[in-house]
């Protein structure tokens, strides 16, 4: 039995007990979700998923989550299990290609090979299928009127942007993600100071371990300090870290305008390249759209570390290391330099929502659109469906990028998936 094993099992075991004395009415919270998502996606001749012969892929995610929560006085406990798989025709386009592309983190299959706490458990991992479990959440805390404190794994948000995320520097989701209700947790060290005018203070510390040698490192942790406040009509923050051995300071705001939300965040970084500028800014409204509740948005991401000459070659690519470095952690999703995103959503009934956002990538003229429609269908019942469908010529970062393979290109497939979501 491996040692990440021997953590899991008796986690596990503690969490059925806690299922059985919430059972007897114990002071124990529990629930979770049972999602279960099937995707049909096109992959043409050219993908280089494909090898020169197009195909038609079926593919099925499956993913269950338990949550066993504690509050004690000031104290709190959090747990979370979660398992998660991937079954289909794309794992097994996708395995030849494990050296090259991050297949794990692109079926959405953590991995806690740099956390500070290994957590996770290969369950099954041949021909179609990828499994695994782990403890997506593992902290306990404490908070008082002023002061709050937790440690653990746990995940945390910041920045304002609805699609992109410069600010957001811990695991911020894929603008494409389906799935947006958790993020991945990290092993952290955290604690706020709240002042009494309304004003806070947050800081982490995230330690993690060197891919290679395993060892916890500080060039590849990092510590970071927020401090959020409001001054009339202007919510700011303002942002101080040093992530992966580089330094950041960012500055965001938000404030109403006309019936209107206006949000941005501009993010530098110092690194060995010099200092490089991200930035992004919004804005979303709201109106009833024949006789339906409606909201839209507008955003633009400048992205600092984009490729300025739409040049994604690999070796292009392989050139620009602190591109290159931030995708690969998850931290980035984008190749460009600027980006303008749409979204449209509009509530069709009270229990049918229909939603329609547009990336496009102004540097190459592709893009990309998502439509989805999710449907309330029961108190405890989501059914959703959507289509994801890129946009552009070969060369493009949406319409496939080359490959080393000559004539191979990559890029995002069009898929149709459906997905229903289970809540207890």
């Amino acid at each position: 039995m491996s040692c990440r094993d021997r953590i899991l099992l008796p986690l596990v075991a503690l969490i059925l007990f806690a299922a059985t004395t919430t059972a007897r009415g114990d002071d124990w919270k529990t629930g979770g979700h049972l999602k279960y998502l099937v995707s049909g996606t096109h992959y043409a001749d050219d993908d280089i998923l494909a090898a020169g012969n197009g195909f038609d892929a079926l593919d099925q995610n499956l993913d269950f989550r338990f949550k066993l929560e504690k509050r004690e006085g000031r104290w709190d406990f959090k747990l979370h299990y979660q398992f998660t798989s991937q079954y289909g025709d794309t794992v097994v386009a996708a395995r030849p290609l494990f050296g090259s592309l991050p297949l794990a983190a692109s079926f959405g299959i953590p991995s806690d090979r740099t956390r500070l706490f290994d957590l996770t458990s290969v369950v099954a991992n041949q021909d179609k299928l990828i499994a695994i479990q782990r403890l997506d959440r593992a902290s306990f805390g404490y908070a008082s009127d002023h002061f709050v404190f937790r440690f653990g794994r746990d995940a945390i948000s910041w920045g304002n942007g609805m699609v992109f995320q410069p600010m957001d520097i811990f695991n911020p989701f894929s603008p494409t993600s389906v799935d947006k209700e958790y993020k991945t947790g990290d092993d952290m060290l955290y604690s706020q100071y709240l002042f009494d005018d309304g004003d806070d203070l947050q800081g982490i510390v995230v330690p993690r371990r060197d891919a290679v040698s395993g060892a916890v490192e500080s060039r590849q942790s990092s510590v970071a300090a927020k401090y959020h406040g409001r001054r009339g009509a202007l919510d700011f923050d303002l942002l101080a870290a040093e992530h992966y051995d580089e330094q950041l300071a960012g500055f965001g705001g938000a404030l109403d305008w006309e019936g209107a939300v206006v949000r941005s965040d501009v993010v530098a970084n110092q690194g060995p390249a010099g200092t490089t500028v991200s930035a992004v800014a919004n804005i979303n409204t709201s109106w009833t759209w024949g006789q339906r509740n409606t909201t839209g948005f507008v955003e633009y991401y400048r992205n600092g570390f984009g490729q300025a000459n739409g040049d994604y070659s690999t070796a292009a690519l392989s050139a620009n290391n602190e591109l290159v470095s931030r995708i690969a952690r998850g931290e980035l999703y984008a190749l460009g330099r600027d980006y303008l995103t749409a979204g449209l959503t509009v509530e069709w009934t009270p229990r049918v929502m229909i939603a329609n956002t547009v990336i496009g990538n102004l540097n190459d003229g592709s893009g990309l659109y998502q439509g989805t429609v999710t449907f309330d269908w029961k108190q405890n019942l989501t059914l959703l469906a959507g289509l994801l469908l890129p946009m552009g010529p070969k060369n493009t970062e949406y319409g496939g990028i080359p490959t080393t393979v000559p004539g191979t290109y990559y890029r995002p497939a069009t898929s149709a998936y459906a997905r229903l979501a289970w809540y207890f």
